[in-house]
């Protein structure tokens, strides 16, 4: 089974959200719409999210 490390990067700060799952698309869809919808389960990422806009963030992965 595949899996993936991915990296929610604010290019503002260089601060980074770091998770793991086995469906990328889905996970990264999930995140974005808690985002978008001011619900994320991380505060600070909320916060930041809220602070810099969409914009300022690049979501990343690598399989392992």
């Amino acid at each position: 089974m595949v899996g993936y490390i991915y990296y929610i990067i604010n290019k503002e700060t260089g601060k980074r959200y770091v998770g793991q799952t086995i469906n990328i698309k889905s996970r990264k869809e999930k995140h974005y719409t808690a985002l978008r919808n001011n619900r994320h389960h991380s505060h600070k990422l909320q916060r930041a999210f809220n602070k810099y806009g969409k914009e300022k963030f690049d979501f990343i992965y690598e399989e392992y």
